[in-house]
């Protein structure tokens, strides 16, 4: 059995909050029509409230931790080549937009794979009504549940640094799975479940996390997505929060990855912060 640090941790829930949306694409996400995504993700100043059921973690075979043996692998990239595979990916959000809810525009020139690795590169650059050029990348294909684990340097820590790996619905918001955010200089890596909330709105419950600089090496960042049971957040291989209420439901998601840039939550990022990357070395998928 794994080291169980989650184990007994009282996990937090925020208080329900509404958020806007954003121009709508293909089959992206929306309450009320297919194709929105939303533009008012929390920040780490949520206001925490209320506990999240706990209940014991798998047993972790090999070098995952969670036994993948009886799912599928429907998705891989260890970028091994010299450009991004563009079968897998898009270098922009899946509803068809180069903004989100951060001050900077997600330039395809920004996006590029070198020396084994995806860096999504951040400039101080004007471009497209933004303060700063960035890159995202996403993958074509829409995941049923299972388990997404991703290997990564997230950038230095300063005001107006948003990197992200995460799933967001592909028909209807909520839900989404941050596997992770990292909000300015704050060191800890945020982890959060978004659902429907009664009423308008939606609800969240978030833990945090604070290990070694995140910045400094390559660490593995999974989540283990199985509704209606459970969500389980990994960080190199250990267990670090695990939702188990009424509230996890199947949808088709997309995942992304994303350097967000400047947000009146977090601050902007000063001339001397950029140019920053964000690393990847790979990106796989199972699915139940």
């Amino acid at each position: 059995m794994r080291k169980q640090n989650a184990e007994n941790v009282e996990n937090r829930r925020t208080l329900t909050t509404r958020r806007n949306l954003l121009k709508s694409g293909a089959v992206a996400t929306a309450p009320l029509t297919v194709g929105c995504l939303t533009t008012g993700r929390h920040g780490p100043l949520d206001t925490i409230v209320d506990s999240v059921q706990q209940e014991e973690p798998p047993t972790a075979p090999g070098d995952k931790p969670v036994d993948t043996s009886d799912m599928t692998l429907v998705f891989e990239d260890w970028f091994e080549g010299d450009s991004l595979d563009r079968s897998k990916w898009r270098t922009k959000f899946p509803w068809d937009a180069r903004t989100h809810n951060f001050d900077a525009y997600a330039a395809d020139e920004n996006v590029s794979v070198n020396d084994g690795r995806l860096v999504l590169r951040g400039e101080n650059k004007p471009q497209g009504g933004k303060s700063y050029t960035t890159g995202v990348v996403s993958a074509k294909y829409i995941f049923s549940p299972g388990y997404f684990e991703g290997v990564m340097k997230v950038p230095p820590r300063f005001p107006g640094s948003w990197p992200a790996f995460w799933l967001t619905s592909a028909s209807y918001w909520p839900p989404e799975v941050d596997i992770f955010e990292f909000f300015g200089d704050d060191p800890e890596v945020y982890m959060t479940y978004h659902y429907e909330g009664e009423g308008e709105g939606s609800e969240q419950v978030r833990e945090t996390y604070e290990g070694p600089d995140y910045s400094a090496d390559y660490h593995e960042f999974s989540v283990d997505w199985d509704p209606p049971y459970r969500v389980v957040w990994y960080i190199d291989g250990e267990e670090r929060f695990r939702y188990t209420g009424d509230n996890i439901k199947f949808e088709n998601m997309y995942l992304i990855l994303n350097f967000g840039l400047g947000a009146e939550f977090l601050g902007y990022p000063s001339p001397d912060d950029l140019p920053a990357t964000y690393e990847i070395e790979r990106v796989r998928a199972w699915e139940r």
